[in-house]
């Protein structure tokens, strides 16, 4: 409705009806205007995705705090309190912006480019499994999650290990491959 409004809105010498600010300009710049607004939107929507589910692990974090033991609060408050000021993990993809940055860049800066997304996305990884983990105990501690969490799962499996390594008298890192699959 705004849109019908405002291309009537204006008019020609002619009489004609034109769309305000837009009389002067291409479809190469309207094309590239829309292009830019796409990539906005696409930069809300991730920083937007980014803030809730950022703001959700804050709320699930705080409902374990209130679920757990006098003694264990003041811990998960700590832990609560770095993870809010650790800030949103922030994910954008590679826009085509950043594609022509890159093929103008020399060998060099593509590998440094290249070397800090590999950071952001280990950074990435180690929250979403924070989260991940966080998420299971949560869920098992509730009883809505019937198997243990993955991380439990683990550590147990690694006190298994190193007792069987023990009472067998297996260096692993000697006899590894000598072990069949």
């Amino acid at each position: 409705m705004r849109a019908a409004a405002a291309a009537g809105s204006g008019s020609s010498g002619s009489g004609q009806p034109t769309q305000r600010g837009f009389s002067g300009d291409s479809e190469e710049e309207m094309a590239a205007r829309l292009w830019k607004l796409e990539e906005e939107q696409d930069l809300l929507n991730s920083s937007l995705l980014a803030l809730t589910s950022h703001f959700a692990q804050v709320q699930f974090r705080l409902k374990q705090i209130v679920h757990a033991q006098s003694e264990e609060k003041e811990r998960m408050l700590a832990e609560l309190e770095e993870f809010a000021f650790r800030g949103c993990p922030h994910v954008v993809g590679c826009r085509a912006q950043d594609a022509k940055q890159l093929e103008n860049s020399s060998e060099r800066e593509k590998r440094e480019r290249l070397e800090a997304q590999r950071e952001k996305q280990k950074d990435l990884i180690f929250q979403l499994k924070t989260q991940l983990d966080d998420l299971e105990r949560f869920a098992y501690q509730e009883g809505s999650y019937d198997s243990l969490p993955q991380s439990v799962v683990m550590e147990r499996q690694k006190v298994i290990i190193d007792e069987l390594i023990k009472k067998l008298d297996v260096n692993l890192n000697e006899d590894i491959g000598n072990l069949s699959p």
